[in-house]
C-alpha cells in the first residue's frame, strides 16, 4: 500500500535525515524546483548510501538538475518526470520507469543497474532496447554517452549495455560475448543487436 506525502513534506523529511521512502507516492507532477538547491547542498554534504525511493510512484515529478547519487529507484514509477541534468551517479533504476521522461543531460549512464528500466518516448537521452534475444531472453538496453561528455572515447567506447543485471562498455561486452558464446546462436543475436544499435545512432547523427 503507497504511502501519500506532498513535495514539501518530502523535502523536510530528507533535510531531517530520513533516507526510507519505500513506496511512497507524490502527487503527480509535483514540482520541487524551488527546493532542489537546499536538498542539494544538504546532499552534497552528506555521505550516505543513498536515499531509498524503491516502488514509489513519482509520476511526472520536477526536480532539475537533483542529486540522486546511490539512490534506489527500483520499480519506481517516475514516467513524464523532468530530470534534466540530474545527478544519478551509482544509482539503481532496474525495472524503474521512464516512459516520456525528460532527461536531457541527466547522467543516467552513470548508474549503476538499468536492468529492464522503461525508456519509451524519453526525451534527452540517445537509447536503443531490444527485447527476447541472448541467453537471457532479456531485455538489452544501450545508451550513448554524448561526445561532450566523453570526447576523449570513441563512439563504441561511449556506448553503455546493460543486459540483466550485467553492464558495460561496448568494448567489454563484444569481449564477453565473444569468450561466453563463442559464435553460438546467442552470439548471432547480440551482436545482430549491437549492429543496429550502432546504425541507429549513426543514422541520427549521434555519433
Amino acid at each position: 500500500m503507497k504511502k501519500y506525502v506532498n513535495g514539501k513534506e518530502l523535502v523536510k523529511r530528507i533535510l531531517e535525515g530520513e533516507e526510507d521512502f519505500r513506496e511512497i507516492a507524490l502527487p503527480k507532477y509535483t514540482d520541487l524546483t524551488t527546493f532542489v538547491p537546499e536538498l542539494n547542498e544538504y546532499l552534497r554534504k552528506k555521505d550516505f548510501a543513498g536515499i531509498d525511493f524503491s516502488n514509489s510512484e513519482l509520476i511526472g515529478i520536477v526536480a532539475p538538475e537533483i542529486i540522486l547519487n546511490r539512490a534506489s529507484l527500483n520499480y519506481a514509477s517516475l514516467d513524464e518526470a523532468s530530470l534534466d541534468e540530474a545527478s544519478l551517479n551509482y544509482a539503481s533504476l532496474d525495472e524503474a520507469s521512464l516512459n516520456y521522461a525528460s532527461l536531457d543531460e541527466a547522467n543516467i549512464w552513470c548508474a549503476k543497474t538499468l536492468e529492464k528500466i522503461c525508456l519509451a518516448e524519453s526525451k534527452g537521452i540517445s537509447f536503443f532496447q531490444i527485447s527476447g534475444i541472448g541467453s537471457r531472453n532479456d531485455i538489452t538496453t544501450f545508451i550513448l554517452v554524448p561526445y561532450k561528455i566523453e570526447p576523449d572515447n570513441s563512439f563504441e567506447e561511449r556506448i553503455r549495455v546493460d543486459v540483466g543485471c550485467y553492464n558495460s562498455r561496448l568494448p567489454e561486452f563484444l569481449r564477453q560475448v565473444g569468450s561466453t558464446h563463442d559464435k553460438n546462436n546467442f552470439s548471432g543475436e547480440y551482436l545482430s543487436a549491437v549492429e543496429y544499435a550502432k546504425n541507429y545512432f549513426k543514422s541520427r547523427g549521434l555519433n
